[in-house]
């Protein structure tokens, strides 16, 4: 007798989806999502201005590490009826003091010098005054502070050394009211800003050598032109009375500038 066989208990299949888990894995990464939004959106409102702000003196800045005059461009002039012609025609008075540092008052002049126009959207276009503190100086505030005027401004660095912004800037100075006037060629040179917020130009170098007796002699200074051959160097042409001559100039690694008459009638005679 053949029995027959007991039919076998049929086993159910899970192939439905784990569900739970997947909506549990959707709610934390939607949290997250939320998390990384608001933490933009905090970033854009606290650091977003700020951020704006140093981007566009960035920019500023930029412009005046590539500045350059056009060659053969006078820069400073001393004879009273050049200099008038010259300030009707754009110039600015060259800054002009009697006494010595820090006591110096602004005095008359009857000079004209070339702006230098990228100055001014880095808050660098006027007359400063500086306190030396062993890592660089401090700029203080001069009251009715005359624009400075000037003949070079551009990138050099030193062969090695980080890139500065240097600049030729004049200052006409009386020691008192009876004496001659003097005309300082004064180098600055700036460590450059940074991306940080609130990074400025920072004075790292301050360079001074002179042209006496100005009042007795017709002097002519022109556009310094950066050496595209030497990344430290560049030139500024002369003539005083009419003789022609030239200045060069280096940035060392120190953040100073050697100014070195090369040829001309002021070889010898200028000094700090």
């Amino acid at each position: 007798m053949i029995k027959a066989m007991p039919d076998p208990i049929s086993k159910p299949l899970d192939y439905a989806p784990v569900t739970a888990p997947s909506r549990q894995w959707w709610k934390v990464r939607r949290l997250l999502i939320w998390v990384v939004i608001g933490a933009l959106a905090f970033t854009a409102v606290e650091y977003g201005p700020s951020i704006v702000r140093q981007a566009w003196y960035l920019g500023s800045q930029g412009k005046c590490l590539n500045y350059a005059a056009p060659r053969g461009q006078l820069a400073y002039a001393n004879d009273p009826a050049e200099a008038t012609a010259l300030l009707s025609a754009g110039y600015k008075p060259v800054a002009s003091v009697i006494g010595p540092s820090p006591y110096a008052t602004l005095g008359p002049t009857m000079s004209a010098g070339s702006t230098l126009p990228p100055l001014v959207a880095v808050g660098e276009e006027s007359l400063g005054s500086y306190a030396r503190f062993g890592w660089g100086y401090v700029r203080q505030g001069v009251n009715n502070a005359p624009i400075r005027t000037g003949a070079f401004l551009h990138a050099r660095h030193s062969i090695g050394a980080p890139e500065r912004l240097v600049a030729i800037v004049f200052l006409e100075r009386q020691n008192s009211a009876n004496e001659d006037r003097l005309l300082e060629i004064n180098a600055l040179v700036w460590r450059p800003a940074t991306w940080s917020p609130g990074s400025r130009l920072e004075l790292a170098g301050l360079t001074t050598r002179v042209f006496a007796r100005i009042d007795r002699r017709r002097v002519h200074l022109f556009a310094g032109q950066a050496d595209v051959a030497d990344p430290s160097h560049f030139t500024l042409l002369y003539d005083i009375d009419g003789q022609p001559g030239t200045i060069d100039g280096w940035i060392d690694a120190y953040d100073r500038v050697r100014l070195q008459v090369r040829d001309g009638p002021a070889v010898g005679e200028m000094g700090p």
